[in-house]
């Protein structure tokens, strides 16, 4: 596991290290259990499945979520997380260049048939960097092609010079991603083209799970109470402990497919 998605917290229960991806899993693991919702999965959609550690199947590949309505059969939408813990979106970081890197190769790979295909980036709690993806991401998905979503941008007084200094980054990140290994390169417009792309179907997700504000964290445990041994707070606090400890067990071992009725409580 690599340092930026390492946390210190301890487990609740005692022993072992907690990494920030450990508890975003197992918030998504809750999700599964509970049967809830959550605003990246579109509206009536519920998680029906986590796969952990998908590489070389998926370029973005730390969780991989299968959402479904209540009358569908099959998942409808297939989405695909980095986490990060604070990455720092600047063509510089080369952290950023392997993140934007994955993102742009996603974009490319097959899809589930008759799914429909996102990733997110989940960052550990408000950040600037990553709100200002997200307002680049959200305003992408309201425009109909590349030259509408950056003329929007770029519309003086529209947006201030943080959104645009990201958005310059980010297309930066882009074309470099684009020319690894094509030594003709691409022009300004097909660049611009891959980056409304990425943005198109990226969500930024900025869950509260680690102190000093872990109201996610709160959020997930209360979620659980109904399934909880004795129904009541000490016991769902346990048993997200003991998602937490599945998670860990899962993501080491790439597992796939843990579905509903598929995680002991």
């Amino acid at each position: 596991m690599n340092d930026e998605r390492s946390g210190t917290s301890p487990y609740a229960s005692g022993g072992g290290g907690v990494t920030f991806e450990r508890k975003v899993a197992a918030q998504y693991l809750a999700h599964l259990l509970a049967g809830d919702g959550a605003p990246e999965l579109g509206v009536g959609r519920r998680v029906v499945r986590v796969d952990f550690q998908q590489a070389p199947a998926y370029a973005v590949d730390d969780l991989v979520l299968q959402a479904a309505r209540q009358d569908e059969l099959e998942p409808s939408l297939e989405l695909a997380l980095a986490v990060r813990r604070s990455p720092k979106l600047v063509r510089s970081d080369e952290n950023s260049q392997k993140l934007i890197q994955q993102f742009v190769e996603m974009t490319g790979e097959p899809r589930s048939a008759g799914a429909e295909r996102r990733f997110g980036l989940v960052v550990a709690g408000a950040q600037r960097a990553a709100e200002q993806l997200g307002v680049l991401a959200d305003h992408a998905k309201s425009q109909a092609d590349a030259g509408g979503f950056f003329d929007l941008i770029r519309t003086p007084l529209k947006f201030n010079e943080d959104v645009r200094r990201r958005l310059c980054h980010l297309e930066h990140l882009v074309e470099d991603a684009l020319c690894q290994g094509d030594s003709a390169g691409f022009d300004a417009a097909q660049v611009q083209r891959r980056t409304w792309e990425l943005l198109s179907v990226l969500a930024v997700l900025m869950p509260r799970l680690e102190s000093p504000d872990e109201t996610d964290w709160l959020g997930a445990t209360n979620s659980l109470i109904a399934l909880a041994r004795d129904s009541d707070l000490p016991g769902a606090s346990r048993l997200l402990d003991r998602l937490l400890v599945l998670a860990g067990s899962y993501g080491r071992n790439s597992c796939t497919g843990v579905e509903v009725g598929g995680v002991p409580c």
